[in-house]
């Protein structure tokens, strides 16, 4: 064995070293691009995920803003049944039932509507 075999690599000549090693990087290089390619196709899931998950909360907002405007047109109208009431003089117990169980319906109902508020986090949007 010469001196140049036993400091480069034996009989193998510096050329194959070098087609060998750049084989060896496009292999990784390779590897490294599928990789990126997977993580970009999480990405993109991942996006399409957040986008329909959006969707559907605005959906739901709408829904409860439809909630909460009927529960303040019930508020009104019920206030407005009260003022007749009252400047009416005495009603037929019936009506009475009736009025405070509406009432009764009324305050249920903007409980329920507050705790749906409440569960919803109050959050920031990533800058």
């Amino acid at each position: 064995m010469t001196i140049f075999e036993s400091l480069f690599g034996g009989s193998e000549t510096l050329e194959s070293q070098a087609r060998r090693r750049d084989r060896e990087i496009l292999k990784r290089l390779d590897k490294m691009l599928k990789r990126l390619g997977n993580i970009m196709e999480t990405q993109a899931e991942l996006q399409a995920a957040l986008e329909a998950a959006t969707a559907t909360l605005n959906e739901v907002g709408t829904g409860v803003d439809n909630i909460s405007a009927d529960v303040d047109g019930l508020t009104g109208e019920v206030r407005k049944l009260k003022e007749q009431i009252d400047a009416g003089g005495t009603v037929s117990p019936g009506v009475q039932a009736a009025f405070e169980a509406l009432q009764t319906r009324l305050g249920t109902l903007k409980t329920r509507v507050a705790e749906v508020d409440a569960k919803v986090p109050v959050t920031t949007p990533p800058a």
